[in-house]
């Protein structure tokens, strides 16, 4: 139940349906730091068939996203949502250890 609460938002937020355009300015930072964000650059990517594509292009497609003077593309999407998922991992290793597990 806790985590449609926070997958839903996430899902809204990650470009699948809406791009950055349509969005709140102040939402941006929450939908730089969603790993669904790269996630779904990266197979809009490889399921369109975007390879050789320009940058220009690729950021008006929603494919490449374009933070301020940053630039991710596609290939550096997989790398930042490898990033993500290992601090989130470690986050819950350490949470993990920390259950008593004895009773």
């Amino acid at each position: 139940m806790i985590s449609m609460f926070v997958m839903m938002p996430m899902i809204y937020l990650s470009r699948a349906y809406l791009p950055i355009t349509a969005l709140p300015r102040i939402l941006l930072p929450i939908v730089y730091i969603n790993p669904l964000t790269y996630l779904t650059a990266a197979f809009r990517y490889v399921t369109l068939g975007m390879h050789g594509m320009n940058r220009d292009y690729l950021i008006s497609q929603g494919v490449a996203i374009s933070a301020g003077p940053v630039t991710i593309m596609p290939i550096y999407s997989w790398i930042v949502v490898v990033l993500i998922g290992t601090v989130i991992f470690i986050a819950c290793v350490k949470k993990f250890d920390k259950v008593d597990m004895s009773s």
